[in-house]
């Protein structure tokens, strides 16, 4: 809504449902970073609002406010666009922000990767319940905790784009998951994904952020090949996910 539409930019975008047919030239794609953006700064307006008015009735301080992305998008990197396509950085690597005064410090920033599914853990720990085998995960509140603050540990993430039965019409041919349900494993600083088809890859996403480099076949990490997808085949395992067998 106005003032936010066409505020960084004073073009309509292309209608992403043309995706599948079309290649997307520079200037439709600043398009639609542009419209992006908008929708960015019109949330976060209504965060605003929305942590305004906690305070004003008296409650921000007792409240916990959580922000965070089930996914991110893609604007050309890779070749691809919007997002359920790949298992690249751009689509997994989203913000998490936390918020609750007297109980979490203020601008504390944390480097390091973790995992959604944390967060149930996270909360019931914030609030003094005991989570143990409620939840999967771990609760997050020792990176905030002065004496952890340097602690690097992180998790072993695991992402998968999964496909039950026929692909949708929509998927386009060039599209990563057309290869079928994908899966990716991110440890020791690398990500490693399996394919549909059988393809692999792994990053040094130290190194590498933008995932341009694909290590699979130098002969240098065959070792750490076999590493990740042996855990990743672990991490695979239905109970370990909270999957139930069919």
């Amino acid at each position: 809504p106005a003032p936010f539409v066409f505020k960084f930019g004073k073009k309509k975008p292309q209608n992403p449902a043309i995706n599948r047919f079309i290649k997307y030239n520079d200037e439709q794609i600043q398009r639609l970073k542009d419209a992006y953006e908008c929708c960015l700064a019109y949330l976060d307006y209504e965060i605003g609002e929305l942590l305004h008015n906690l305070s004003k009735m008296g409650m921000l301080e007792n409240t916990i406010v959580i922000i965070t992305a089930d996914h991110g998008e893609q604007f050309g990197e890779h070749g691809l666009m919007f997002h359920v396509n790949s298992l690249y950085q751009p689509l997994l690597h989203v913000p998490l922000m936390i918020s609750f005064p007297k109980h979490i410090p203020a601008g504390k920033r944390v480097k390091t990767m973790v995992s959604l599914r944390n967060l149930p853990a996270t909360i019931l720990d914030l609030i003094g319940v005991r989570s143990e085998n409620i939840f999967p995960g771990f609760s997050l509140k020792r990176f905030w905790q002065t004496h952890s603050m340097s602690d690097n540990t992180t998790d072993t993430l695991f992402a998968e784009v999964y496909i039950n039965g026929k692909k949708p019409d929509w998927f386009s041919p060039q599209w990563p998951v057309n290869k079928g349900s994908m899966q990716a494993l991110i440890s020791e600083g690398y990500k490693f994904i399996q394919y549909g088809d059988g393809s692999e890859e792994i990053f040094n996403l130290e190194e590498d952020p933008e995932e341009l480099n694909n290590l699979i076949a130098s002969d240098k990490y065959q070792k750490l090949r076999i590493r990740l997808k042996n855990r990743l085949s672990f991490l695979k395992t239905p109970e370990l996910i909270g999957w139930s067998k069919p």
